[in-house]
């Protein structure tokens, strides 16, 4: 829209060039006696309305949006599962949370069993049972014999017993490496059906994780002054949350309202919040439909309507938006015709 009224603006210039040269034999500066011409110019077939006076109830309307949004996701590479399905035969063993739930570093989301590792595991400690039982045994036969030296045998039990209790430790690890764990602190916003079925596939998200400041923030408004401590209900789309002005916090941006959810712990927030509400009523105020007025570089224009089926261009200063209405706080007095883009 703004940018056919630019291409509107740049017409009605050459228009006014051209009534201009047709005006008479020179300017002003020239002929004393002839008085500066004001641009008019004639449109055809504009569309017009009204400018209205009257009272009006002004409407804030706003985006929160939330601090620091962040969406960490957890997914395995084609060649992680290649890996761990080829080398572990990894199978989902256990999903740990549900969207909703809050996580911090360190926290197992989903875990992970294999038949081969398991299969190690078991093999390990059976070993680790045999060594023992031989070592008590060499024991006994040592108390029995005490002349008969069994250090070296026993010795070399126990460096198997190591041995084994070491291979365990890092199969313990190749599952720490397979499992799903937290990285950072956030609440679980998705949870792939894939994984609760028991099944992972590469390079598709198996869990999300959202973390945010805890704050919605918004710009400074000159049509309503927040305070602390007020409450508001904000729409994200769906549903509605509730709201409350916060004290701004340590390093908080300057320009800046600081809003707190009101949301359960652990229930998963929005990006972004609609924060919309009416203000007190305006008494005799001037308004006018917003495509009225024309925005070029942030000075505002509207196009009146007068004798003879012409136009004059006449700046103005805009105030709060009412709906489709904006209020005019200087350059119109109520009743002139203007042109609609």
């Amino acid at each position: 829209m703004k940018k056919n009224c630019f291409r509107k603006i740049n017409m009605l210039c050459t228009a006014a060039v051209m009534i201009g040269s047709l005006s008479g034999c020179g300017g002003p500066s020239e002929d004393p006696l002839v008085e500066a011409i004001e641009p008019t110019y004639i449109i055809a077939d504009a569309e017009t309305i009204e400018v209205q006076r009257g009272n009006i109830k002004p409407i804030y309307d706003s985006r929160l949006e939330l601090l620091n949004y962040d969406k960490k996701s957890y997914r395995y590479s084609q060649a992680q599962y290649t890996e761990l399905v080829q080398n572990y035969k990894l199978e989902v063993d256990k999903v740990n949370v549900k969207v909703g739930q809050r996580v911090n570093p360190g926290d197992i989301m989903v875990t992970f069993h294999s038949e081969v590792l398991d299969k190690e595991i078991e093999d390990n400690q059976e070993k680790i049972t045999e060594a023992g039982l031989e070592i008590e045994h060499l024991q006994r036969l040592r108390n029995i014999d005490p002349e008969t030296d069994y250090s070296e045998d026993i010795a070399k039990l126990n460096r198997d017993i190591n041995a084994c209790k070491m291979h365990i430790s890092d199969i313990q690890s190749s599952y720490d490496k397979m499992n799903l764990v937290a990285t950072d602190s956030g609440t679980v916003s998705f949870v792939n059906s894939i994984v609760t079925n028991g099944y992972v596939v590469p390079d598709k998200d198996l869990i999300n994780v959202v973390s945010d400041d805890g704050y919605y923030v918004v710009d400074e408004s000159d049509i309503y002054d927040f305070k602390p401590g007020q409450t508001f209900t904000a729409e994200t789309g769906t549903s509605t949350c509730e709201v409350e002005v916060a004290e701004p916090p340590e390093g908080a941006m300057s320009g800046k309202v600081y809003f707190k959810p009101k949301a359960a712990e652990g229930q998963l927030l929005d990006k972004t919040l609609y924060l919309k509400f009416e203000l007190p009523e305006l008494n005799d105020v001037v308004y006018v439909n917003k495509y009225a007025v024309v925005d070029k570089d942030g000075t505002y224009f509207v196009y009146i309507l007068g004798d003879q089926g012409l136009f004059s261009v006449e700046e103005v200063k805009i105030g709060e938006s009412v709906e489709n209405d904006i209020i005019i706080k200087e350059g119109l007095e109520g009743g002139e015709i203007v042109q609609v883009f």
